[in-house]
């Protein structure tokens, strides 16, 4: 989880970025944890995630990674003490961010 974890959220100008550049970090977590990110690590757009009910944000999803990766990442990104200018994530099933444009 090293590569998740070094990503600085509030340096991100949009959720899009943000979300993006979580799915990269997520996919080399993946690859070193044995897994194929081919199959493993998915990101889905703000449309894509709203029919497959979910918010409407930048979706990202690892669903075989640590047990609730996603909880603490949500989580360090408000107790961070330097909130992103483009909005905020939250998680469904612990295993998935939802990035959220927020106007501010």
């Amino acid at each position: 989880m090293k590569h998740i974890k070094n990503l600085e959220w509030h340096y991100f100008k949009s959720a899009e970025e943000a979300a993006k550049a979580a799915y990269l970090a997520l996919q080399l977590d993946c690859l070193e944890a044995g897994e194929d990110p081919k199959w493993e690590v998915q990101i889905y757009t703000p449309e894509e995630s709203q029919k497959r009910g979910y918010t409407n944000g930048w979706h990202v999803v690892w669903e075989c990674g640590p047990d609730g990766w996603a909880v603490g990442e949500s989580m360090r990104m408000v107790s961070g003490g330097v909130t992103p200018r483009w909005g905020f994530c939250e998680t469904h099933w612990g295993f998935d961010l939802t990035f959220v444009e927020e106007e501010l």
